[in-house]
C-alpha cells in the first residue's frame, strides 16, 4: 500500500504505519472490500474524494472511519447498490 500523487487505493483493514496521513487527498475503494474499518482513515485532514469502484461491495462503514477528515469535500454513499448499509458513525 502507498499514496501515488496524493492517491491511497483502501484495500481494507487499517491503514499501516509507513503511510503518512497527511500525504492522502484521494480515496479509491477498491471493489473487493465489502466494510470500511473502525478509524480506517481517520486523521487524513487533506482527504478531498473518497470514490467507491463500481460495482461495489461495501456495505458497512464503521465507526469514526473517516472521523477528522475535515477537509472532505465529496462522499457519496448513495451511488453504492441499495443493499442494506450501515453508515451509523461516519463522524465525519
Amino acid at each position: 500500500m502507498k499514496v501515488v500523487d496524493g492517491h491511497f487505493v483502501y484495500t481494507g483493514g487499517s491503514l499501516p504505519d509507513s503511510i503518512n496521513k497527511e500525504d492522502i487527498k484521494t480515496v479509491e475503494v477498491a471493489a473487493t472490500v465489502t466494510e470500511i474499518a473502525t478509524k480506517a482513515l481517520m486523521a487524513c485532514v487533506n482527504l478531498l474524494t473518497v470514490a467507491f469502484t463500481s460495482p461495489s461491495s461495501v456495505t458497512t462503514i464503521k465507526e469514526a472511519a473517516f472521523k477528522g477528515c475535515t477537509a472532505m469535500a465529496t462522499f457519496n454513499p448513495s451511488s453504492l447498490s441499495n443493499r442494506r448499509r450501515s453508515w451509523t458513525a461516519l463522524n465525519l
